[in-house]
Formats: C-alpha cells, sequence, structure tokens
C-alpha cells in the first residue's frame, strides 16, 4: 500500500509541476 501512495503523491507532484510550467510558459509569450 506505501508503495501505491507513493507513486499517487509522485503522479500529484508531477501534474502540478506540469501545470505550473506551463502557466509560465504562457505568461512568457
Amino acid at each position: 500500500m506505501r508503495i501505491i501512495i507513493g507513486v499517487a503523491i509522485a503522479v500529484i507532484i508531477v501534474i502540478i509541476v506540469v501545470s505550473i510550467v506551463k502557466t509560465v510558459g504562457n505568461d512568457k509569450k
């Protein structure tokens, strides 16, 4: 179960980072 939770947290972090990067990229353009 801990592995599943760890993966879930990692996925959430990646999604947040990607969304932030997209927002910054749009602001620069």
